[in-house]
């Protein structure tokens, strides 16, 4: 029992390096719109690269931003920056050319 926990608990840390994500391709970034849920973006466009969560000290969450980064050797590179209110839902959406 003990083996497999340590085995359970070392996969679930390392997870995350080794699922780095990418870019979002323009036929999954249309599908993207004001209002989706947290959820929802993760389904179509799969886990962030990087996450900000603003807060204030007293009433919690204002809004959270996920950052789509291109890796280094992409040649048509585009960075995604999703903006959720503090209900979770999409608020803006903006994609830029990253530079080299």
């Amino acid at each position: 029992m003990y083996r497999f926990t340590t085995l359970l608990i070392s996969v679930l840390v390392l997870m995350p390096l080794n699922s780095a994500a990418d870019m979002i391709p323009m036929r999954q970034f249309i599908l993207l719109s004001n209002d989706m849920t947290e959820a929802e973006v993760l389904y179509r466009v799969g886990r962030y690269d990087y996450e900000s969560v603003y807060s204030d000290g007293h009433h919690g969450l204002i809004r959270k931003v996920w950052y789509y980064i291109p890796n280094r050797h992409s040649s048509d590179a585009w960075i995604t920056e999703i903006v959720f209110n503090k209900l979770g839902r999409i608020k803006a959406i903006e994609r830029y050319r990253a530079r080299r």
